[in-house]
């Protein structure tokens, strides 16, 4: 299958670009029409090409009823990860009742403690292993936050009780104050964790917005309180971890976007730097004990993100994270990214109709979704968004919700996703210049193409009177889509006429036949703005990539961040990933010096595997870290890497530095396979042949790509396992 990527913009190295039909003077455009080329036979490098598509809070708040007939439709949006918020100091009556909980998943209360002060934990509640194994015959990631402490150690000094805005007497639901014995209450989180961590993968984020609910966001007391928190709450979890699941289980910490790295008065000039984070890591790093690492707690950061838009109140991904890579960085964390486990678009921002609360479920919000999704897929170091409130009713917050007699109603956002998560490539589109704005004030634009079809997106949030002409031209599409040189355009709207409130899954609004003409295919199509046009053309169905590698155990998956450390803390435009949703890595080097790097851990692996790789402008360059290859690090049970073997390509340069950040490191390997993995091809790897005698059929797999040229990318894929005869 071959995929490819196609840019818009404007300058000559691009490969789509505005203009007028001629191919003259663009100044010649109407103000009422304008044209777009696309050239299907050039391959865009675009940085992150990942799974990043997730779902918050749905399960929790709604009825587990609503939950499971819902899943149907989010799987129209195929989240690679699922936010279950687990809130141990919810009330749901008074303050002492401790035998209630607002979240239906926790009642009973799964942790207490008797007359004798013995701690009881409940056994896995049956609703909520339902609803992990729905999500895990989908193989959906497990994310839960754990939120406040367990009612044991629920800490009811009056002092710490947080107001809510404009109430006189105590929010109850809304603080999460630290435990009384943080080491007890650890204990039995852990206890309690490890009841649910079957065989798949589940993230644990450690408590909420640390840096808002403790001590009244003062990093000089709550820092220090949140580092106990997350170094005892990891080591709980870990020490009653099977064997077999310890490896599955990552974490996160849980802060707000902004407030982390805001300076603290009293915290200028101390030893703990001046923010709640540098507090933080500060204090994280004095409380390690032997043998222990940073990076062994903290395999990502939450930030919150309640307000995202990409209008007047914008918010600039790349700057907000840059003090927090900067801090990363000095602690040597380079391998933790970030996720966005609650994401919203601004529910109090202004629609362009100037009415308050209609902007979540407006056109506006459908434009701003897909600036924003473009906006997250350019930052290289942001993994996962989870949506907040993704199913539910539509007097709330939702995205989309579930008719009781059957079907759905979505949101002109939850629109916009659904029609991106159908474009060709999964999930990637190019990275265009933030601003693009063209004579005809369309504001951006995405296109890819596969074998059995290819799609094009335009949005803008100008305000223009009447409608637009886009002029397409389309050049060097795939011949399957043709049928004596004729195919189908499929128009879909979401404008002030079409999609704009809440409604039925979209469908086109236009069909058109076109025939193609000395390899380009002209075409029409009208558009209003603001507005979203996505054009499908060929097949009526999106094809799912097909899941593989199905007969080993997924554990977990590593990425490399490749942050710099000079004067501007810039993060490499280089990408790494492995999505094992579909048994994927994604890699691509930017830069002569450029490496990447994504890496997955497995069980029960099989003797022998099926690795084929597809390149793009890849060169053999003179790079003394040149390499392209597929590595293996073998381990034992006591979770050491005991051997590794690199299955390399005709790029190899044998004076290689720079180290593997995980498995056994090194710049190499142990061994070097005989045989050679083949570019844009198969290659069989007889891993049993090369593994110790003490292996358990657990290793990583990594992927690995550095000085193969500029904008030279790999798409690796594993798949077609066979046992040994």
């Amino acid at each position: 299958m071959n995929e490819k990527l196609i840019v818009f913009g404007f300058a000559i190295s691009l490969v789509v670009f505005f203009q007028n039909p001629g191919y003259g003077d663009p100044a010649k455009i109407g103000a009422d029409e304008m044209s777009v080329v696309v050239d299907c036979d050039k391959v865009a490098f675009f940085p992150l090409l990942r799974t990043k598509l997730g779902c918050a809070r749905t399960l929790s708040t709604g009825s587990l009823e609503s939950f499971h007939q819902g899943l149907e439709y989010i799987d129209e949006f195929d989240p690679a990860i699922f936010n279950i918020p687990l809130n141990f100091s919810s009330l749901r009556e008074k303050p002492k009742d401790f035998r209630k909980s607002d979240n239906v998943l926790m009642d009973p209360y799964p942790v207490c403690r008797d007359g004798s002060g013995e701690v009881h934990v409940e056994p896995p509640d049956a609703e909520l292993v339902k609803g992990h194994q729905a999500l895990q015959q989908r193989r959906i990631i497990i994310l839960h936050q754990l939120m406040g402490a367990p009612r044991p150690w629920y800490n009811e000094d009056p002092t710490l009780i947080r107001l809510k805005r404009g109430q006189k007497k105590p929010f109850f639901d809304d603080r999460f104050p630290v435990p009384t014995d943080v080491t007890a209450a650890a204990d039995a989180m852990g206890r309690w964790c490890n009841g649910y961590q079957s065989s798949f993968p589940v993230n644990w984020g450690i408590w909420q917005e640390a840096d808002h609910y403790l001590r009244y966001s003062r990093p000089d007391l709550g820092a220090p309180e949140y580092a106990n928190i997350v170094l005892n709450y990891v080591r709980g979890i870990r020490r009653h971890a099977t064997p077999e699941s310890i490896d599955r289980q990552t974490f996160a910490l849980q802060l707000l976007p902004r407030g982390s790295t805001k300076p603290w008065p009293s915290l200028q000039g101390s030893e703990m730097g001046s923010s709640f984070l540098e507090a933080l890591l500060f204090t994280m790093e004095k409380g390690l004990r032997p043998g222990e690492k940073l990076s062994d707690f903290i395999d990502y950061v939450n930030l919150n993100n309640y307000r995202a838009s990409m209008g007047k109140k914008a918010i600039d991904f790349h700057s907000e994270l840059r003090a927090v890579r900067e801090l990363l960085l000095k602690h040597n964390l380079n391998t933790t990214g970030f996720v966005y486990t609650q994401m919203t678009l601004g529910d109090k921002l202004v629609d362009p109709s100037g009415e308050r609360d209609r902007y979540k479920n407006s056109v506006a919000a459908a434009i701003d979704m897909a600036d924003l999704w473009s906006n997250l897929l350019a930052a290289v170091d942001v993994d996962i968004t989870c949506w907040d409130f993704m199913l539910g009713s539509t007097g709330s917050k939702a995205m989309f919700s579930v008719d009781p007699d059957g079907g759905a109603l979505y949101s002109p956002r939850a629109q916009t996703l659904r029609l991106i998560r159908t474009m060709p490539t999964r999930r990637v589109f190019s990275q265009a210049d933030a601003g693009i704005r063209t004579l005809a004030s369309v504001s951006d634009g995405r296109a890819g193409d596969r074998d059995d079809r290819a799609a094009i997106l335009l949005w803008s949030h100008e305000q223009m009177p009447g409608q637009v002409d886009v002029h397409l031209s389309v050049k060097s599409l795939p011949d399957a889509l043709f049928t004596n040189d004729e195919t189908r355009l499929y128009v879909y709207r979401i404008d002030d006429a079409h999609n704009s409130r809440w409604g039925e899954a979209a469908k086109p609004v236009d069909v058109v036949s076109a025939v193609r003409k000395d390899g380009v295919l002209p075409a029409t199509i009208t558009m209003k703005c603001p507005g979203v046009v996505f054009i499908r053309i060929g097949a009526d169905l999106p094809a799912k990539l097909q899941a593989a590698f199905t007969d080993a155990e997924y554990c977990r998956k590593f990425s490399w961040c490749d942050r710099s450390n000079d004067s501007d803390n810039k993060i490499s435009d280089s990408y790494g990933v492995y999505d094992y949703k579909y048994s994927r890595a994604y890699l691509g080097v930017k830069g002569n010096q450029g490496r990447a790097i994504a890496g997955a851990m497995f069980q029960k692996l099989p003797d022998t595997l099926t690795a084929s790789v597809r390149t793009d402008n890849v060169l053999a360059t003179k790079n003394k870290n040149a390499i392209l290859a597929l590595r293996v690090d073998f381990f034992n049970d006591d979770r050491q890497a005991i051997k590794s073997v690199l299955w390399t390509s005709s790029i190899l340069d044998s004076r290689r530095k720079r180290v593997l950040p995980w498995g056994k490191g090194g710049a190499l390997a142990d061994v070097i396979a005989g045989d050679l993995l083949s570019l844009d091809g198969e290659t069989t790897l007889d891993i049993a042949n090369y593994a110790p005698k003490n292996w358990n059929r657990k290793a990583i797999i990594s992927f690995w790509m550095e000085g193969t040229g500029d904008e030279s990318m790999a798409e690796f894929r594993l798949h077609n396992f066979r046992p040994r005869q």
